[in-house]
């Protein structure tokens, strides 16, 4: 006779460990809760996708630091749909807020052959962004001639506010765009920005993988400077409905509220 062991409504303070709660699952190639040491460097989503750290990286109790020369390469291939979900900060290290600029998650590279999208923050003025450009390898005139940018302005005194944000690409409906919820009782705009009809068929994609905090460009944004603290980051190979973004924002909200008290 075996003997089942049922564990309810079990807490931990331990921050290092990969408490997993509830994710929006369909499409999930890889999920991290960082925070506490290396431990929490593991995938939740049940892929095993890899980080390997590039430079050199620093824990907090909420999650973890680098810029764009320090954080994490995956080896996640692109994908021409995709959804990346963030709960980031700038911590307050960062005294000149104008010379700051920073990819959250992402590949896009600044290099006239490449191309790619990604989650970043701008200090002038103070935006969250979400970037994409495709190149069409039928006219290489035009290096990145389906392009999209949606931004939401914030007012400099919500910089060190943890942000829950989502950037999503729809290759089938052509919609791209950036929801922010967090900024929406400081933001110069608003929580929510798209753009409708964005052109990707027969596109080419960056060659680089998905890297979090880190840029694998060697001249993207090298005049600024780039802290960020992660504490969450999703990566998905399709484009999650703001339904389903605003579910796994309940779900998110919930999760750093009862395991690192934090509000976003």
């Amino acid at each position: 006779m075996g003997t089942q062991i049922v564990l309810r409504d079990l807490h931990t303070n331990n921050k290092s460990l990969a408490m997993v709660g509830n994710i929006v699952r369909v499409g999930l190639r890889g999920a991290w809760r960082f925070g506490g040491g290396y431990e929490s460097a593991v995938d939740i989503s049940g892929n095993e996708t890899q980080l390997i750290e590039k430079g050199k990286v620093s824990f907090t109790n909420e999650g973890v630091i680098g810029d764009l020369d320090n954080g994490f390469k995956t080896n996640l291939a692109p994908s021409v749909s995709r959804t990346f979900i963030a709960v980031v900060r700038v911590p307050a290290s960062v005294s000149d807020l104008a010379n700051h600029n920073a990819m959250v998650i992402g590949n896009f590279t600044d290099a006239s052959e490449s191309a790619g999208g990604c989650i970043w923050y701008d200090g002038t003025p103070v935006t969250i962004n979400s970037q994409t450009h495709y190149s069409d390898p039928s006219r290489p005139e035009y290096n990145y001639n389906a392009s999209s940018n949606r931004s939401i302005a914030y007012q400099s005194d919500a910089n060190y506010k943890w942000l829950f944000v989502a950037s999503v690409v729809d290759a089938d409906t052509g919609l791209h765009y950036l929801y922010c919820p967090t900024l929406k009782n400081y933001a110069e705009g608003v929580e929510y920005s798209e753009y409708p009809g964005l052109d990707l068929a027969n596109r080419t994609m960056s060659p680089h993988n998905y890297e979090l905090i880190s840029t694998p460009d060697t001249t993207w944004g090298r005049a600024y400077d780039s802290v960020i603290e992660l504490s969450e980051a999703l990566i998905y190979d399709r484009g999650l409905t703001l339904d389903e973004v605003k579910k796994q924002y309940e779900y998110s909200k919930e999760y750093h509220a009862k395991v690192k008290g934090i509000s976003i």
